[in-house]
């Protein structure tokens, strides 16, 4: 590895940054070092911190990826639906090209809209050329659910609730205050899902 890449690649991970997902700025943290399980509540902040500079860096405010999650953040909403279409399935059962489209309300005329770059670029998975659709590995499960529900934990981290009719999985799992406002841990759901 040459020298500018390592001074590069240092300076990626030392550099405070505007993040697109969170809308603040990320400053460098250090993991702090300590036993598995033995984290003091200062630690776990510093733990945070650091995770989320590492993991959020891919999304710099300017960068593809980061103007990608502004756009969606713009088109899309919690509790708004993403629907998928399969472009291609692999013999096999274990690859499929799906496409992601929304309906969009410009001018008080609903419009179908295509998110599908946008979301490869955040979830970070290739878009295949001659079908236009991300292209999405595995089986055994609703892999267009899985594409919708990871490009919603990325970009809806932490959500707050909508109220009556909010999609959080918390709610189905005992969290039964609906006060608007409030936020829900995994944003996983914030965002529904179905085939078109």
């Amino acid at each position: 590895m040459t020298e500018e890449k390592k001074a590069e690649m240092w300076l990626k991970r030392h550099t405070s940054y505007d993040c697109a997902i969170c809308g603040v700025a990320h400053e460098p943290a250090q993991r702090p070092k300590v036993e598995y399980g033995k984290l003091t509540k200062a630690q776990r902040l510093a733990w945070d911190a650091a995770s989320t500079y590492e993991y959020h860096s891919r999304f710099v405010v300017g960068s593809e990826e980061g103007e990608a999650v502004k756009r969606i953040k713009a088109w899309l909403k919690p509790g708004d639906t993403v629907y998928t279409v399969l472009r291609r399935r692999s013999s096999s059962g274990t690859c499929r090209h799906i496409s992601t489209l929304g309906i969009a309300v410009e001018n008080g005329k609903p419009r179908i809209c295509d998110y599908t770059w946008n979301v490869a670029k955040i979830v970070g998975w290739k878009m295949d050329r001659d079908t236009g659709g991300i292209v999405v590995s595995g089986g055994g499960m609703d892999m267009g659910f899985h594409l919708v529900y990871t490009l919603s934990r990325i970009v809806f981290a932490k959500f707050p609730c909508i109220g009556d009719g909010c999609p959080s999985n918390d709610h189905v799992n005992g969290d039964r205050n609906y006060k608007v406002g409030h936020l829900h841990s995994d944003g996983g759901y914030a965002l529904k899902h179905q085939w078109m």
